[in-house]
């Protein structure tokens, strides 16, 4: 069984990167990591085979190494609008059918005129269509109350705000 993480990235079509102990992103204790796993269970085999820790790790933009967390890792990385901000909210596939109920329907009274009427329509009609294209492990993000984006629910890379987080192997 081989330990080169470059021979175990080749195998099973994997990325090496480097890593760093400094929270700064600064080099420091460098060591190499495995990344970019299509699912957990995919890490877990691969963790399993070659005998090494599924841990988190996290890059800002701009930064050439990965900083350890040494946190361990026991699922993909779970997606929700509370780590966007306050002004965000998500829809899944199940929001679906009562969308207009909930989100357009006691609202349409509450404007003065033809075009904010149009407008706000515009927006949540997007957001409908959205949702409706969904598949089963994604959800539309919106920010106030204007689609923002559609994302997986569970993933094993995400990135928001400068930071990126994966799940690798060490």
């Amino acid at each position: 069984m081989t330990t080169d993480f470059y021979t175990i990235a080749e195998i099973e079509n994997l990325q090496v990167v480097d890593t760093t102990s400094a929270i700064s992103g600064y080099p420091q204790s460098l060591k190499k990591a495995l990344i970019g796993f299509d699912s957990f269970e995919e890490a877990e085999r691969i963790a399993g085979e070659y005998g090494l820790s599924i841990e988190t790790f996290t890059k800002r933009d701009g930064w050439q190494l990965y900083y350890r967390t040494n946190n361990r890792a026991y699922s993909a990385i779970e997606v929700s609008a509370e780590e966007y901000g306050d002004d965000y909210r998500s829809f899944t596939a199940s929001d679906y059918e009562g969308f207009y109920e909930n989100e357009v329907q006691g609202m349409i009274g509450e404007f003065d005129d033809f075009d904010s009427v149009e407008d706000f329509l515009e927006k949540k009609k997007k957001i409908y269509d959205a949702i409706e294209d969904l598949e089963d492990d994604e959800m539309v993000l919106t920010c106030q109350g204007e689609y923002y984006d559609t994302v997986k629910r569970y993933t094993m890379c995400h990135s928001f705000d400068t930071k990126t987080t994966v799940i690798g192997l060490i």
